[in-house]
C-alpha cells in the first residue's frame, strides 16, 4: 500500500473511532427554571417521586388543614448554545398524573427525544401531609426525607440518603453514598454499595430487616424499647457492642449474635469492609442524625 493511502486509511479509522463522541460534548450553556406545583391529596395514600438526575427533598407536614402536596421543582438544562439550552429546558415536563392504585405520581419526562448534547438536572422540594407513604427514586442525586409518617422507600444510584421518619417499613438503597437514618419503623432494610451506614432504630417493639454495606462502617443505635435477635458480621473490621445488653451472646472478632430485649425480630447487619458498632440510645449521643442537608 502506498504511503498516502496508509495515511488516508489511518485518518478514516481515527474518524470512525471518534464518531461515538461527536455531539456528546458537555453543554456549553446552561439555563435554569423554577416551577411551583400544587396537587390535591384527595384519596391518595402514597406519593411516588422520580427524577432521572437530581436531588429529592421531602418534608412531612403535621398540620391537619394542609391536605395538599406543594412542590418546588428546580430545573437546570444545558446545551451547546443558548438556543439548544432553551430547547432542552422546554422539552422537560413534570408529569403529575394520578395512578389508578391510589398513588400520587410525580416524575420527570421528556416531551421530545433527548439529544446527545443535552443535559438536565431536575431537583424536587416537596411538602406533603405527614401521614402519606413515600417512594422516592433518583438515578443521580441525594435523597433527604423528614417527618414522613408512612412507609418510606428511597433509592438512588449515586448519592447519600438521609431520613428522619417512616413507620412500618423503611427501605433505603444507594450504589454510592452514605446512609443516615432515624426511624420508628419495625421493618428496616438499608444497603449501600459504597458508603457508611448510621441507623437509629427507635421502634417500640420488634425490629427486623437487613443493614448492609459493601464498603463502609456500620453504626446502629437501638431505642430503649426496641427488641430483636441480632446477627452481625464483617469481613474486614471489628465489632463493638460493649454498651448493648444482649442475652444469649455469641461473639468472635468478625461475628456476633444475641437477643436484645424480648427478641421477636430478626436483624442482620453486615459489612465487607469496616467496623460495626452497636449501642443503646441511652449510651450514645445521637443529637441530629440528619443535618448535612438542612435547608
Amino acid at each position: 500500500m502506498h504511503r498516502s493511502r496508509r495515511i488516508e486509511s489511518f485518518i478514516v479509522a481515527m474518524f470512525i473511532c471518534m464518531m461515538p463522541f461527536i455531539g456528546c460534548a458537555s453543554p456549553q450553556v446552561w439555563v435554569e427554571s423554577e416551577r411551583r406545583i400544587e396537587l390535591p391529596v384527595e384519596s391518595a395514600k402514597q406519593l411516588d417521586v422520580h427524577s432521572e438526575n437530581g436531588s429529592i427533598f421531602v418534608f412531612g407536614e403535621d398540620k391537619a388543614e394542609n391536605e395538599k402536596i406543594e412542590m418546588t421543582v428546580r430545573i437546570r438544562a444545558g446545551g451547546r448554545d443558548r438556543v439548544e439550552a432553551d430547547t432542552c429546558l422546554n422539552s422537560i415536563e413534570i408529569d403529575t398524573a394520578p395512578l389508578a392504585s391510589g398513588h400520587r405520581s410525580v416524575r420527570t419526562i421528556w416531551r421530545r427525544a433527548k439529544r446527545p448534547d443535552w443535559e438536565a438536572r431536575v431537583s424536587y422540594e416537596v411538602h406533603m401531609p405527614g401521614r402519606l407513604a413515600l417512594h422516592a427514586t433518583t438515578d443521580n442525586g441525594a435523597l433527604n426525607v423528614r417527618n414522613v409518617g408512612g412507609e418510606c422507600v428511597l433509592e438512588t444510584d449515586n448519592g447519600p440518603i438521609e431520613v428522619r421518619g417512616g413507620r412500618g417499613r423503611l427501605q433505603g438503597r444507594t450504589a454510592n453514598g452514605r446512609i443516615d437514618a432515624e426511624s420508628t419503623a419495625s421493618s428496616v432494610n438499608l444497603r449501600s454499595e459504597n458508603g457508611a451506614i448510621m441507623a437509629v432504630l427507635s421502634a417500640a417493639g420488634p425490629v427486623s430487616g437487613h443493614i448492609e454495606s459493601s464498603n463502609g462502617r456500620v453504626r446502629v443505635i437501638f431505642g430503649n424499647k426496641a427488641s430483636t435477635n441480632v446477627s452481625v458480621g464483617t469481613s474486614n473490621g471489628a465489632i463493638r457492642a460493649r454498651s448493648l445488653d444482649l442475652a444469649d451472646l455469641h461473639s468472635s472478632r468478625t461475628h456476633l449474635s444475641g437477643k436484645l430485649g424480648t427478641g421477636g425480630g430478626q436483624l442482620r447487619i453486615r459489612t465487607a469492609n469496616g467496623h460495626v458498632t452497636l449501642r443503646s440510645i441511652g449510651t450514645a449521643q445521637t443529637h441530629r442524625v440528619v443535618g448535612q442537608y438542612d435547608r
